[in-house]
């Protein structure tokens, strides 16, 4: 129960997280702001939110080596031709360094909040045990061919077949995938995704906020953050995180057991 309305929580944040970033001050326009809160879903809203402030970076640039190459053939200086081929040659780079950064944010999006996104829409339509399908769509063959239903006939007793036949058809309403990752939710998977999200807001809340400007120094060093706690929570597991926090209530209770020794005022009633 706790740990559902946890993930609750956790899906009220990034929406709230993804609101705050589209109404940044004179950043998107009212279409490009509609377009992006009409989406059903908070992932697909987190990437048209990216292609349309990649579209911006990649402007800022494309306007930049223009003027610079305007620039330089308007001084006509000696050796134009070569400060030309760096502009261009700076440009690819920045434009292939772009790509990259578009990639990965987005990869980090699809493994941390496209799937966690859509098993908390479950638990917010009420499906806390049992994930189905959109609106009850059966992944069912419309036709049996002949062998199939001999088949379940065979499997089946006879009597009992209308009564099969019906917990037949309502199997194919389960999204056994979805049904799988609720009952493996726990606090830890939801921390951990707490603090992915948090730093990829914050790579994304820069790139938002200064799109004509160099947010590469933001950018490496957040993504570095998130690489190192990735790296460091990458053998960790909701087990060896109980655990954790059972040696901390221990150390505790021992440090608490000192302290009341030597400060006999504090009730003993408080290290219950």
């Amino acid at each position: 129960m706790r740990t559902k309305l946890l993930a609750l929580t956790y899906s009220a944040w990034s929406e709230a997280q993804f609101t705050q970033i589209v109404y940044t001050p004179n950043t998107f326009t009212d279409t490009q702001i509609a377009n992006m809160l009409k989406d059903s879903g908070i992932f697909n809203k987190w990437q048209i939110l990216i292609n349309y402030t990649f579209i911006q970076i990649k402007t800022h640039h494309k306007v930049q080596k223009i003027e610079r190459t305007n620039q330089i053939k308007n001084d006509a200086e000696n050796g134009w031709e070569q400060k030309l081929q760096e502009i261009n040659q700076v440009y690819c780079e920045k434009q292939k360094e772009i790509v990259y950064q578009k990639t990965t944010i987005k990869n980090y999006l699809e493994n941390y909040v496209d799937k966690q996104s859509k098993v908390r829409n479950k638990i917010a339509h009420g499906q806390w045990l049992t994930a189905l399908h959109p609106n009850n769509k059966m992944k069912f063959p419309e036709k049996l061919t002949n062998l199939q239903w001999s088949e379940i006939v065979v499997k089946l007793n006879i009597k009992d077949f209308q009564y099969h036949y019906c917990e037949f058809i309502q199997n194919f309403k389960i999204n056994s995938t979805l049904t799988k990752e609720l009952e493996e939710l726990n606090v830890f998977s939801i921390m951990k995704e707490f603090e992915v999200h948090t730093i990829l807001g914050d790579i994304i809340r820069h790139l938002v906020q200064s799109p004509n400007k160099e947010f590469n120094n933001n950018y490496y060093k957040n993504m570095e953050k998130l690489e190192i706690y990735l790296n460091k929570i990458s053998n960790r597991n909701y087990e060896s995180f109980k655990q954790d926090l059972e040696m901390k209530k221990q150390r505790f209770k021992k440090q608490a057991v000192t302290f009341s020794s030597v400060n006999p005022i504090v009730s003993k009633t408080s290290l219950t």
